[in-house]
């Protein structure tokens, strides 16, 4: 009877490999953007994310959260690990640009 339970608990359970690959991706698709300037900052990053988008250069972008109550750096999410890389590229500085 024991062994029945085991053997279903096993079962059940996803390999811990693959939650380390999708946390390390998930990861790699999230980029922290220092941001100057509060909500200004952040206009000026989604404004450069969207001409980004537009021109289909990357995917979807998705706004996260501020990292501190001081609003010094947002988290934006991208669909892609290239989306990602890409927008890290260009758009470092349009956060952080004084308008």
């Amino acid at each position: 009877m024991n062994g029945d339970k085991i053997g279903a608990d096993s079962a059940m359970r996803k390999p811990a490999f693959a939650m380390e690959v999708c946390m390390s991706e998930q990861n790699e698709r999230m980029v922290i953007f220092p941001v100057s300037g509060g909500i200004f900052g952040v206009g000026r990053l989604a404004t450069k994310l969207t001409e980004l988008a537009a021109t289909h250069q990357i995917g979807e972008w998705h706004i996260g959260h501020w990292v501190d109550w001081k609003h010094t750096a947002i988290r934006i999410n991208f669909d892609t690990v290239g989306d990602a890389a890409l927008a890290k590229s260009a758009c470092h500085g349009a956060a952080t640009a004084t308008p």
